[in-house]
């Protein structure tokens, strides 16, 4: 039997060993940091309160946008990039919704990118929707958590059975 390369040797290391280099990075950053550096990168802070240099913040700041961009993007190309109710297709308007009301975990509700990465975990659920600012918030303000809009389109198609105008 041959003996396996040093990186697969590294890689079933690190598979029997989870946390060893959480572990280790953690001690670097409390080390970095008592030693007033960086706790990222290691060069001097420039921001005496903070634990990262600037060019670190910013670095870290473009990627959690990025990665919001994406996981938000992805949401909406699943829920089909429009409201469940009206139909508004402005990216800006566009949130998701709880069917039901938000679930609450230890009496917290579930709200912003929380929800998203729930929605791309399980799958893209029937139990969240798109809406937009108007009818979601229309929702909210409802004793019977129905849209404004669903109430009009529903008195519509009454009148109109009934054969008169609406």
């Amino acid at each position: 039997m041959a003996h396996p390369s040093k990186k697969e040797h590294a890689r079933q290391w690190r598979f029997t060993h989870p946390g060893y280099a959480a572990r280790l990075m953690r001690k670097l950053r409390a080390k970095r940091i008592q030693q007033g550096l960086c706790a990222t990168c290691g060069v001097e802070p420039l921001v005496s309160p903070r634990q990262d240099c600037l060019s670190c913040l910013d670095a870290s700041k473009e990627r959690t946008s990025s990665w919001r961009r994406d996981l938000r993007a992805k949401v909406l190309a699943a829920y089909r990039d429009r409201c469940a109710c009206c139909g508004e297709t402005e990216e800006q308007f566009l949130n998701l919704d709880h069917v039901d009301s938000a679930p609450r975990k230890n009496g917290v509700r579930e709200v912003g990118y929380a929800t998203y990465q729930r929605a791309v975990a399980e799958d893209f659920p029937p139990t969240l929707q798109l809406l937009c600012y108007n009818c979601n918030l229309g929702r909210e303000k409802n004793e019977d958590r129905q849209c404004p809009h669903l109430k009009q389109k529903r008195s519509w198609y009454v009148v109109k059975s009934r054969g008169g105008t609406p």
